[in-house]
This record gives structure tokens, C-alpha cells and sequence, in this order.
């Protein structure tokens, strides 16, 4: 990892990175206490619980870009991040399912724009490869925070159901933090005099952004829907893995992506960046077609490693990439539209899995989703957005 000084905006883009996931990852051990304490069906936990936190993002992500981009991202930031820590706070006090739901959705809201802006923070903030061992950074963060929040948030659950959800008050320090040492870098004036939607249609219809948005979504589709949703179901139907166990081989996703991350300023100082995504998506599709060859649960790990890995440098790589051909006045806009890409694809792809399923089996689905992958890395080898000549770092 490239080296950085200290500065309070490294400290902001780091710590919000670490606070976005303080709703979902350390969640997930709670809902089996969750549905005792109110009595909630296993058909309905899913989106009592994370459905009515995700779908928000579809309505507000693209809202607060604009917000962001027409007055400042420090104005949009501050006050979604009380939201969501007071919101993540009251659950503990909730009464019954109804109130729970109301909570999950305005959190849901708050998040909508730290899961944004936190990422749009970095070219404001950072320029040459500064922006890609940032980016690095936030992987890192990601990967750790996504394989030990879940066994710190079964740790809090054991002692009271709700404690898991009261880690979301950690933002309001940060709130603080925000308010007294983020620059607040308002949009230049000829930027509000713009006809808003035109500007941003001219710059998001460009081939090269669809394409970066696309990669982003084949990633996310192929390995939350294959992965991420469905190894549980796999691993526990095939091999009776139990909830440590089949814990333990998705936190293995976690480990491996944190470690390609660190290195990602080195990797693209040897290798171009079409090299690096073409390769994450083989990697991927790799280890999604291995899984209905394994003989044992443990074989599971081989494809979780080659999920992370890609995972830690495509994801980071292509923001990068994505921040380079967004106009100053566009930044948090074009972070929006990754983001959304990213949303869509956590919305459909489960969907998509589970209806092959339903038809099939799971080797069925993990072939297709494998031929996905590999798909995916053909159109990333041709693909213009990352030639030589449109993915150049300082």
C-alpha cells in the first residue's frame, strides 16, 4: 500500500467507509434472536429486516448525488450520517415489527448517501495514484469489516438482541468529526447555473462510463447472487455445514479481498488495469464453476478466496477509473451511478439465482453464473473504457 500522510479527509473517507457498515454485516447474526424476540416468520425477516434497508438506495442514491453536486457533499453527509446513527439506535427501543421497519427504512435513507459520498470524498480529496491507495484503503476496510463484524455482531446478540443494531451510534462521533474538519468544497458557480439533467446525460452516456458501470454490475451479480446468497443454502443442504462453519468459509471472501486491496497501487504499477479486471472476472468465474465439484465443504474456500480477491481490486480499480472521467461538478453523481449499478445488481441477482434454482439445481446455477463470469471478462478484454490510453494515473 502506498504510503499516505495523515490528513482529517484520509480519516473521514476511512472511518465512513467503516461506519456504512455498521448496518448490514454485523446485522446478520442478530435476526434468529430477532424473530424470537417479535416473532417474525423466517419468510418475512429477510426483508423486514434488510429489504426495507436496501430498497431506499434505488430512490435516493441518484437524489442525494444531486444534492451533493449542487451544493456540497458536507451538507448532504452530516446530516444522513445522524440519521442513520439515531435510526440504528432507536431499534433497541422499538416496541414491535411495525416500528423496526419504519426505523430499518429511514436508516436505510442515511445510508443511501454514506455509502455515496464517502467513495465521491476521494477525488475532492486526493488526486493521482493518492486516489487509488485510498481506494485501496476503503478495501481493506470493507474486506475486514465484512468477515469480523458478523462475529462481533453474534457476540452482541448472544448478550441482548438489539445491541448489534446500537453499533450504527458510533456515526455520531463521526458526525462531529465531519462537522468540524471536512472541508466543505461547494460546487463552482458555473456548475449551478447548468441545466443539471443535460449536464449529467452528456457525461453518463459516454461509452466508457456505461461500460465501467457495467463491469461493476457483472462483478456484484455474478458473485453476491452465486456467492454471497446462496453458499449458506449450498453448503448447509449439501453438507449439513452448520452456521460456524459455513461463517467461517464466507469470512474467507473477506480475508482475501483485504489483501488484494493493499496492494492494489502495486499491482497497477505492473500490470495494466484491463489486465487486472480481465483476470478478477476469470478468477471469478474460476472458483464460481468449482463449487458443484467440491466433495466437501471446506473445498467452498478455494472459490470464496477467488471471489475476495477480484472483489479487491475490480471494485476499487473501476471507481478510480470511473472518477477520472467525471467532471468536478459531476463527482458525486457519477459515484450515484455506480452505486446504483451496484444496488441493482444485490437487487436482481438473488432473484435470478433462486428462480435457476427453483428449475434446476444448484450446479445448474453455478455453471451459468460461472459463464457469466467468464462472459463478463471477454467484454472487459475488449472493452474501450480500459485501454491504455483511458485508464492513465499520475
Amino acid at each position: 500500500m502506498g504510503r499516505l500522510q495523515f490528513s482529517h479527509g484520509l480519516n473521514i473517507v476511512i472511518t465512513t467507509t467503516f461506519v456504512s457498515l455498521l448496518a448490514m454485516p454485523i446485522v446478520g447474526p442478530a435476526l434468529p434472536v430477532l424473530q424470537e424476540e417479535f416473532g417474525i416468520s423466517n419468510r418475512d425477516i429477510g426483508w423486514v429486516v434488510m429489504s426495507t434497508y436496501t430498497v431506499p438506495a434505488l430512490l435516493f442514491v441518484p437524489i442525494f448525488g444531486y444534492l451533493a453536486d449542487r451544493f456540497s457533499k458536507k451538507a448532504v453527509l452530516l446530516p444522513s450520517m445522524i440519521l442513520f446513527s439515531l435510526c440504528g439506535g432507536a431499534i433497541s427501543l422499538a416496541p414491535n415489527t411495525e416500528t423496526i421497519i419504519a426505523l430499518r427504512f429511514l436508516q436505510g435513507i442515511g445510508a443511501s448517501a454514506i455509502a455515496t459520498l464517502n467513495i465521491a470524498l476521494v477525488p475532492d480529496l486526493f488526486s493521482g495514484r493518492d486516489r487509488l491507495t485510498v481506494m485501496g484503503w476503503t478495501g481493506v476496510v470493507q474486506g475486514i469489516g465484512s468477515g469480523v463484524l458478523p462475529l462481533i455482531g453474534g457476540l452482541l446478540a448472544f448478550l441482548i438482541w438489539y445491541l448489534p443494531f446500537m453499533a450504527a451510534l458510533m456515526g455520531l462521533p463521526l458526525s462531529l468529526y465531519i462537522y468540524f474538519y471536512l472541508k466543505n468544497i461547494s460546487p463552482p458557480k458555473k456548475a449551478k447555473k447548468t441545466n443539471y439533467a443535460a449536464h449529467a446525460w452528456k457525461h453518463l452516456a459516454d461509452r466508457r462510463v456505461v461500460e465501467l458501470c457495467f463491469f461493476t454490475f457483472g462483478y456484484i451479480f455474478v458473485g453476491f447472487g452465486a456467492f454471497v446468497s446462496y453458499i449458506p443454502s449450498f453448503l448447509a443442504s449439501t453438507f449439513g455445514s452448520g452456521p460456524l462453519l459455513i461463517g467461517v468459509i464466507i469470512a474467507a471472501r473477506a480475508l482475501s479481498g483485504a489483501l488484494t486491496a493493499s496492494f492494489l497501487n502495486q499491482l497497477t504499477l505492473k500490470f495494466s488495469s484491463r489486465s487486472l479486471v480481465v483476470s478478477s472476472f476469470f478468477v471469478l468465474g474460476l472458483g464460481i464453476v468449482s463449487i458443484p465439484l467440491v466433495t466437501g465443504p471446506l473445498g467452498v474456500i478455494f472459490a470464496a478466496f477467488c471471489y475476495g480477491a477480484g472483489f479487491g481490486v475490480t471494485r476499487p480499480l473501476l471507481q478510480v477509473h470511473l472518477f477520472e472521467l467525471a467532471p468536478d461538478d459531476l463527482r458525486a453523481t457519477f459515484a450515484s451511478a455506480n452505486g446504483l449499478a451496484l444496488r441493482f445488481a444485490q437487487t436482481i441477482s438473488p432473484l435470478s439465482a433462486g428462480f435457476l434454482i427453483s428449475w434446476t439445481n444448484f450446479g445448474t446455477m453455478y455453471l451459468a453464473a460461472g459463464t457469466i463470469a467468464f462472459l463478463m471478462m471477454i467484454l472487459a478484454f475488449y472493452g474501450n473504457s480500459l485501454s491504455a490510453e483511458n485508464t492513465k494515473m499520475a
